[in-house]
């Protein structure tokens, strides 16, 4: 009897002791969750009284301790970005709700964020990350995944074009040259204007502020960025991608001297290029500051398309505001996903679950053949379509994507020369272009 009673006692003692390390290491709830995991918005009366079916789940329940955990992680949508500027329209669709975007709206897992016509966003990642979005782009982020050596980000370019710019430990090289990104200058970010402050000063301070936050820094970001006719998955991605509707895309992964940077960084560390086939698993290794064209089909790559984009380009070559901007707000939203905090505290303080090395390579694998044999398959129902609408109006990569920040840009330009020299302009000179194109 004794010995049953101590057995019996000795179950019950390390039974408590293992149930308080899990509930200890894993969150009751999510910040911005119901305690309950059940989304009542979604509920069937027909099913959520049928009895059969409550016994079933239960069941279920008690066969898995982890099933109340998975369904939590299941309904958690986390926050991957939020809003740092739009100019004009910009919208977010959400399920079946669109809402206007606006300074510090959130964009999170699952969100569609999407550009009208002469409309531009800038959109802060909390890992880093800044994207730029020109006018009639629509971006989908899926997932942002955090993990204790790296984190994972995966979006989907639907159409368009946008600037990727993965957060760099690297500082910047002073440029004495006015800003190119004007269109969205003063920011409602005040710390981040220039206003009266030189050159010099203006990069100094964003040169401190990437140090001092480099030293909280520990771990890279992956992305996953995907186009419908190809995949680039690569580390601290940094790059200009453009989506057509005629079924070709175009990208460039950028850089140090065209990102500003003083050397050679962590951008694009082992960027791959992923085809479309449903068992085509090849893939490229890219080079870095070439213009990539891809096909309809997405099984062949060239690099020859140099020289379409170049204006378009200049538009984000010196934005040391918007650097400012994201450092800033990098000490304010993200120095918590690069902290040694347990799950627990991470997920009901923060909102993010903690994912193991294993489970993000499990998930890579997956998404590398999901996405190749999804996208292949919409392929060749868009080729079908495309084959039966011989009018159909052909999409080009034109100046609609740049045309009105290009018009700020060289508008501030040429007051600025106009207040610098006494010298008669050219009526050539006065053009929106003349200024970028000649590079004065």
């Amino acid at each position: 009897m004794k010995i049953t009673r101590f057995i019996i006692k000795f179950t019950v003692f390390y039974a408590f002791i293992i149930f308080g390390v899990w509930a200890e290491e894993n969150p009751r709830f999510y910040l911005g969750k119901n305690h309950h995991y059940i989304n009542w918005q979604k509920v069937e009366t027909k099913n959520f009284l049928d009895y059969d079916l409550f016994i079933e789940e239960l069941k279920k329940e008690e066969r898995d301790n982890s099933y109340d955990m998975e369904n939590r992680d299941l309904n958690n949508h986390e926050r991957v970005g939020l809003v740092l500027k739009c100019i004009n329209d910009c919208m977010l669709l959400k399920g079946n709700r669109n809402n206007r975007l606006r300074y510090l709206s959130s964009v999170r897992e699952g969100d569609e964020v999407l550009t009208n016509k002469q409309s531009y966003m800038w959109i802060f990642l909390v890992d880093g990350t800044m994207v730029r979005l020109s006018p009639e782009t629509s971006l989908s982020i899926n997932e942002i995944n955090i993990g204790r050596k790296k984190n994972f980000i995966l979006a989907r370019l639907n159409y368009g074009n946008l600037l990727w710019l993965g957060r760099d430990k690297q500082v910047f090289a002073v440029k004495d040259r006015m800003e190119t990104d004007r269109l969205f200058l003063p920011l409602k970010l005040r710390k981040a204007n220039r206003y009266q402050k030189s050159i010099d000063l203006h990069f100094s301070e964003l040169n401190d502020l990437i140090k001092k936050n480099n030293v909280l820094v520990s771990k890279d970001t992956d992305t996953f960025l995907i186009m419908p006719n190809g995949s680039v998955l690569g580390t601290t991605l940094s790059g200009e991608f453009t989506s057509l509707f005629n079924g070709k895309s175009y990208f460039k992964l950028r850089d140090y001297e065209l990102l500003g940077l003083i050397s050679k960084g962590d951008t694009n560390k082992s960027a791959l290029f992923h085809y479309r086939g449903h068992n085509n698993t090849k893939t490229t290794k890219l080079k870095v500051g070439v213009w990539y064209g891809v096909g309809k089909n997405g099984e062949k790559l060239e690099d020859n398309a140099q020289g379409k984009f170049s204006l378009g380009e200049i538009i984000t070559k010196n934005i040391p505001t918007i650097m400012k901007a994201r450092e800033l707000m990098f000490q304010k939203f993200s120095l918590p996903l690069f902290s040694s905090l347990s799950k627990k505290a991470m997920g009901e303080k923060f909102g993010y679950r903690i994912w193991k090395q294993k489970e993000l390579d499990q998930r890579l694998a997956f998404i590398k053949d999901y996405t190749r044999r999804l996208e292949t398959t919409q392929l060749k129902v868009l080729s079908q379509f495309w084959d039966k609408k011989k009018n159909f109006k052909k999409h080009e990569y034109d100046n609609r994507y740049f045309s009105k920040a290009m018009g700020a840009y060289a508008t501030k330009n040429l007051k600025a020369r106009q207040r610098q020299t006494k010298k008669i302009l050219l009526n050539s000179e006065k053009k929106p272009f003349w200024k970028v194109i000649n590079e004065q």
